[in-house]
């Protein structure tokens, strides 16, 4: 909220322009924050302007940014060694015993 606040906060809803819009998301990119944070951003900027009946300005300029998910990768030898080293010397990662 904070960053949407320092670009649009003294403006009138209706002031907001699509190049406003589209400049915050270039500038956000450039300060390397995810994209999924300048969607949620962008998400909260659609309610506003939603409840201003004004998104219908934007729908079709304003995209969101795709956001990449990160498959996860089998673990190696070494590190299901490693792994299991360490959970034997911490008993907090001890599994409770099944009952039956």
């Amino acid at each position: 909220m904070r960053s949407l606040c320092a670009v649009f906060g003294s403006l009138k809803v209706n002031r907001i322009t699509v190049e406003m819009v589209r400049s915050y998301m270039t500038g956000r990119t450039r300060a390397k924050v995810a994209n999924k944070t300048i969607n949620l951003e962008l998400g909260i900027l659609r309610s506003v302007l939603k409840r201003a009946k004004l998104w219908h300005l934007f729908i079709d300029e304003i995209k969101p940014l795709p956001v990449h998910s990160q498959i996860g990768r089998a673990m190696t030898l070494d590190e299901k060694l490693r792994l299991t080293k360490t959970a034997a010397m911490r008993p907090a990662w001890q599994n409770a015993p099944l009952s039956r």
